[in-house]
């Protein structure tokens, strides 16, 4: 089972990524009142969450 995490209202939202292209890892970061959440994603997570934000 997979952990679950909620954050309401984040104050900051960034996505990064480390490592050459063909091998990169994907990130997603979230902070909210102190609390930081990271999680390692797949690029296509990134790009469909990016076309819901955007």
């Amino acid at each position: 089972m997979s952990d679950s995490f909620e954050l309401d209202a984040p104050d900051h939202f960034t996505v990064g990524a480390v490592g050459p292209p063909g091998q990169r890892v994907f990130y997603l970061q979230a902070r909210q009142t102190g609390r930081l959440l990271t999680l390692k994603c797949e690029k296509e997570q990134v790009r469909a969450l990016g076309e819901y934000l955007g």
